[in-house]
């Protein structure tokens, strides 16, 4: 017992006496294992802190380009019909002339009809949508004809213009809005005196002066020539850009008188081009060109737009000074355009973007645009296309007694995600153009947003679904307002 003790207890001892040998090799291994997990720790942080502080960057740059992406808003070919009854169809552009018909579908009602001219409640609801969805935009562009296609007295035409202008005000009271004159300001249509300071646009301005103040320099181009510059500055600090609006009456195939009271033709009426050279040609500062009618044929009609003599020298103008112009909006042709601005050896100038109108005279849904742009690349990024049905906002009107908050805006679409390009330039629009050609769904989806989703051009496609009988087809399409030429 003694001798397995003392074995035992020389083993004991043995264990013990070599103990703290393993004890010091057990310390210096945990120490450098220790060691190496610190330091490797140490950098798995910090790489992980550097992507972090990566991605708060490029949150923060991503926070600050959305930031200086800011928007505008634009109006057009509004045709605002003061007289509107739907008891009356599209061939008196429903008003009490000619025979009533009296149609109580919904696409004759409280917002208008398809094929007419809208009424003033119309107009207020795009008013209202646009504030809805604009809160934050700098500024609206009136981008020209405002009065009826049935107004044939001058004081209609002012009565109309005045209503706009009122309406406008009403709901946007401290929002810098930019007119434009259209062929509709004339009086009559297309009609404009081309001597300077004329009775015709010392009018339009007393219209406009709560946006084209007495004394500046705006009012005195715009009386001279129905034209002016806007440094956008005056309206926020840092919005380093000029608008210059121009007055393409002038220029048009349509245009009276065609010479000045002594019988000669001006070769720049309102000397209008010249002064475009020298706002170009004296500032480096990046520009948004506006005007109502654009150069170029409308496919609408296979109609021409611009006189040649003014067309070319323009063209050659802008195309001197394309490095500074970065967009170019125009109205006129009531649905949803673009023209790919070019020179005579088919260099890209600028995108010119047509707006649809608010009208419903050639059946497109009422509608308005929000244009994006980058102040700090200072160029045009994007535009969203808002739309409301009118078919279903008249069945609404039934019940709700007309009223606008209730009116289902929509986002026809978003230029860059519709079309996946990167921005609204020259180049992403002839990528855009040629996509449109080159495919055939492309450009069939294209045509309904040309017509802002207006869907029912062949009333007898629709007819022929929602009608067993035949006599209840014919009917449908009897009192349909598509089936107008």
């Amino acid at each position: 017992m003694s001798i397995q003790n003392e074995s035992s207890y020389e083993f004991l001892n043995e264990e013990e006496r070599l103990l703290p040998n393993k004890k010091k090799k057990f310390n210096i291994q945990n120490i450098l294992t220790v060691t190496f997990l610190v330091l490797f720790l140490a950098c798995v942080i910090l790489v992980f802190v550097h992507i972090i502080s990566d991605l708060v960057s490029d949150s923060e740059n991503q926070s600050k380009t959305i930031d200086l992406q800011d928007s505008f808003l634009i109006i057009n070919d509004i045709h605002i019909n003061l007289q509107y009854d739907p008891a009356y169809d599209h061939h008196s552009d429903c008003i009490k002339s000619g025979n009533p018909i009296y149609n109580t579908s919904e696409d004759c009602g409280y917002y208008g009809r398809y094929g007419c001219d809208p009424p003033v409640q119309t107009l207020n609801a795009v008013l209202k949508g646009m504030k809805k969805y604009g809160s934050k935009s700098k500024f609206i562009i009136l981008l020209g004809d405002l009065s009826s296609h049935r107004a044939l007295e001058k004081d209609q035409v002012n009565k109309d213009i005045q209503t706009v202008v009122s309406s406008i005000i009403d709901e946007f009271p401290n929002l810098p809005v930019f007119p434009v004159i259209g062929n509709a300001e004339g009086y009559p249509d297309y009609n404009l005196s081309m001597v300077h300071n004329n009775s015709r646009l010392n009018e339009l301005a007393s219209f406009w002066s709560k946006w084209l103040i007495e004394g500046s320099e705006q009012r005195r181009t715009f009386e001279k020539g129905g034209y002016y510059r806007v440094d956008l500055q005056t309206i926020e600090d840092n919005l380093d850009f000029y608008l210059i609006v121009l007055n393409t009456l002038y220029y048009s195939q349509r245009h009276t008188p065609t010479t000045l009271p002594d019988g000669t033709v001006p070769k720049d009426p309102g000397d209008q081009m010249q002064w475009l050279e020298t706002q170009l040609k004296n500032t480096k500062k990046k520009t948004l060109l506006v005007y109502h009618i654009p150069p170029g044929g409308n496919g609408y009609d296979n109609s021409l737009n611009w006189k040649p003599e003014f067309e070319k020298p323009f063209i050659e103008l802008i195309s001197k000074y394309s490095e500074q112009i970065i967009g170019v909006m125009s109205g006129h042709y009531h649905t949803d355009d673009f023209i790919l601005l070019k020179d005579k050896n088919g260099n890209l100038i600028s995108s010119n973007f047509i707006s649809p109108s608010i009208t419903l005279n050639h059946e497109t849904n009422p509608s308005f645009r929000k244009m994006y742009f980058d102040r700090s690349s200072k160029k045009i990024i994007d535009y969203d296309q808002y739309f409301f049905d009118l078919r279903l906002a008249n069945q609404h009107a039934l019940t709700s007694k007309g009223k606008d908050s209730d009116i289902k805006w929509r986002v026809g679409y978003s230029f860059k995600d519709t079309y996946n390009v990167d921005d609204a330039t020259p180049t992403s629009l002839q990528k855009v153009i040629q996509k449109i050609e080159d495919d055939p769904v492309e450009s069939t989806m294209w045509h309904a947003r040309k017509h802002v989703f207006y869907w029912d051009k062949k009333p007898g496609y629709y007819c022929s679904m929602t009608n067993t009988l035949s006599q209840d087809f014919q009917k449908c399409v009897n009192n349909s307002h598509s089936d107008q030429s």
